[in-house]
């Protein structure tokens, strides 16, 4: 499992920038990077709502109705509109979770104040927005629906983690790659599982053909 003092630690700007372009239906083999949690670079100080609509295009419809579940470093959050992100949060985000304790986790539900000590509290004081660095989890239907959006937008994976990611890859896999660039420039896509990258980040970034 991902460190997450460990990605907030290391240097970003060491990171090597891998970009590529590969068949459509082999991005959800990257979605298991997104359920155990990416980095990014976002403003925060502002509210969850504002983070995900303002700075990732996601719509308001599909916030209301899909993102059924949200936590906070660990604690559910009941109201996007006055839940402060700061930097260094963990942000997970989920479709509508199954049973009682999926009822109960749901944003604003029913059954919300079954786990009134443990929900995220509403922020009290107005932060500065400003530059700053966050992970992100994806559970359930937001993997199918965020995951290609986050993929193509850029993310900070462990260099370690994606060179077992890609040794465990099959010939198909590698047959659907029509291009990779490290750092600007070319490499053969089935090098990549021997590559030797310079830091313990990559910057990954996914373009569908």
């Amino acid at each position: 499992m991902i460190d997450p003092d460990h990605l907030y630690k290391a240097d970003i700007g060491s990171a090597n920038h891998l970009f590529l372009s590969l068949h459509d239906d082999f991005i959800p083999s990257f979605f298991s990077f997104l359920q155990k949690g990416f980095m990014i670079q976002a403003k925060v100080g502002c509210s969850v709502r504002s983070l995900l609509h303002d700075q990732f295009d996601i719509s308001e419809a599909y916030m209301d109705h899909c993102i059924q579940t949200i936590f906070i470093d660990g604690k559910p959050v009941d109201d996007m509109d006055t839940t402060t992100v700061q930097d260094g949060s963990t942000l997970a985000l989920s479709s509508a979770m199954p049973g009682l304790l999926g009822a109960a986790l749901r944003r604003g539900g029913h059954y919300a104040p079954m786990r009134s000590q443990i929900t995220h509290e509403k922020s009290k004081k107005t932060l500065e927005v400003k530059n700053g660095q966050m992970m992100i989890k994806l559970f359930n239907l937001t993997l199918r629906d965020l995951g290609p959006l986050f993929l193509d937008r850029g993310l900070w994976v462990e260099a370690e983690d994606l060179r077992v990611f890609f040794c465990k890859r099959s010939d198909n896999f590698w047959g659907g790659c029509s291009r990779a660039r490290v750092d600007g420039g070319d490499v053969e896509p089935r090098q990549l599982p021997h590559f030797a990258w310079t830091g313990a980040l990559i910057h990954l970034q996914l373009k569908a053909t």
